[in-house]
């Protein structure tokens, strides 16, 4: 496989001035993913833990006589350290300039060029050949090359892999809404985090935009309201404002005119470092089911309010909200292998009083795993002998519900019901 380009003056001043410092502060490692048309800084789409980000530049945006090859339709993806890599870039850039103030003309604006490159060498003390990211350019006197250790090429199953859950990661929610400055928010989010670690965040199709930060003692947050919205939208309810912040916002989830989700402050905060690219624009969206925070950077063409489409960034918050809860004193943890599951949970809408809702909920394979079912605790508990093996059972203060699975192999889950702690039992565990 081969790599080879030169960066162009744009391509330095995005990558070195905006994108690096802002995605080094996503996560130190991330994949560099080439292709024909474009060049990709991905986070964690392969493990799925913590924020993922996608940074997408067209080749024309970032290089000039730019050429790939490999046996893998012409892809190639690897590990770098973006620290690494921005000190390597820098330097180049600093030689490059100190070489075109000591000469002139065209000519010697055109060897001063700064080259992008794969390669394999022997490092010292080292006896089988590496890969590096190597940067080439000319300084007054001399050529300098700067080598940047990278991971070897993921192989072709791998970057399958990689292309899929990218292809997988591009589906928007239905409803975003445009936030406030990112710095506004970095100042909410420093005061919110000295509360709590979980921070809710809800969207309406109003426009309205709740954070919040919950314990058993206090809830804190804020209300953006009447934000500019794309996509599906609708209009605020009549007299709507002379409600709290909170009753809004439960009327808008009751109605199923909000979504909510719960993310990690850390998670949350990494992604307000975004403004280092300076965006033009960003928005927030919730995936359905809440599986997840989306938030969209737009970046414009300069001097003009046209979305420039050679540049995208984006980033997706896993929903944090029961991967940790605590039940008598012993605490379940969801893990990775039970991700398929975990969406039941979120397609759970709980009501208050004595009834409990569960809307129908279908697998992307197509595989039903969770039916209708409005009852009340005495009328399910009238029922209770006829429930068949795969019935699973969740007791709560006021309420009892049943999740009907085809899935059998999972433990656990905890979801919030009325504010109560409730579990929901696999059949070996099912009470008498």
């Amino acid at each position: 496989m081969k790599f080879k380009a030169f960066l162009t003056d744009n391509g330095v001043a995005l990558l070195e001035k905006r994108f690096l410092p802002a995605l080094d502060k996503m996560g130190r490692v991330c994949h560099l993913y080439l292709t024909r048309e474009n060049a990709m800084f991905l986070h964690n789409l392969l493990n799925g833990d913590g924020v993922q980000s996608i940074a997408q530049f067209r080749k024309e945006s970032l290089f000039d006589d730019y050429r790939i090859s490999s046996q893998n339709d012409d892809r190639i993806a690897f590990l770098v350290d973006l620290g690494l890599l921005h000190r390597a870039l820098r330097s180049s850039v600093n030689i490059s300039i100190q070489g075109a103030g000591a000469t002139t003309g065209g000519a010697a604006a055109s060897s001063n060029r700064l080259q992008i490159k794969l390669v394999k060498k022997k490092a010292p003390n080292s006896r089988q050949p590496m890969p590096f990211l190597t940067f080439e350019t000319k300084g007054y006197k001399s050529a300098v090359i700067q080598d940047v250790p990278i991971s070897n090429p993921l192989s072709k199953t791998d970057v399958m892999e990689l292309q899929s859950t990218l292809d997988m990661a591009q589906n928007l929610p239905q409803t975003l809404v445009q936030i406030p400055d990112l710095l506004q928010l970095q100042n909410l989010a420093d005061r919110l985090k000295q509360v709590g670690d979980l921070l809710n965040v809800s969207i309406t199709q109003y426009g309205d935009l709740h954070l919040q930060v919950s314990t058993t003692l206090i809830t804190v947050g804020s209300e953006f309201r009447k934000l500019g919205v794309l996509g599906v939208q609708v209009e605020a309810p009549a007299g709507d404002q002379v409600l709290s912040a909170q009753s809004r916002r439960e009327v808008a989830l009751h109605k199923g005119e909000a979504l909510s989700v719960h993310v990690n402050m850390k998670h949350f905060t990494k992604t307000l470092h975004c403004h280092f690219a300076k965006p033009d624009c960003a928005f927030y969206g919730i995936a359905p089911q809440g599986a997840c925070l989306t938030v969209i950077f737009q970046f414009f063409i300069p001097g003009t309010w046209q979305i420039d489409k050679s540049i995208s960034l984006h980033c997706r918050l896993p929903d944090d909200g029961f991967n940790n809860v605590s039940i008598d004193h012993c605490t379940c943890k969801i893990l990775s292998d039970f991700q398929p599951i975990v969406p039941l949970l979120y397609a759970v809408k709980w009501m208050k009083g004595d009834t409990i809702s569960i809307p129908s909920f279908t697998h992307f394979a197509g595989r039903t795993l969770v039916e209708p079912v409005q009852e009340t605790r005495l009328e399910l508990e009238k029922r209770r002998p006829t429930l068949q093996s795969n019935m699973y059972f969740a007791c709560g203060d006021n309420v009892a519900i049943y999740i009907k699975a085809q899935e059998a192999n999972w433990m656990a889950h905890v979801p919030k019901i009325m504010n109560k702690l409730v579990l929901v039992w696999t059949t070996e565990t099912k009470p008498a």
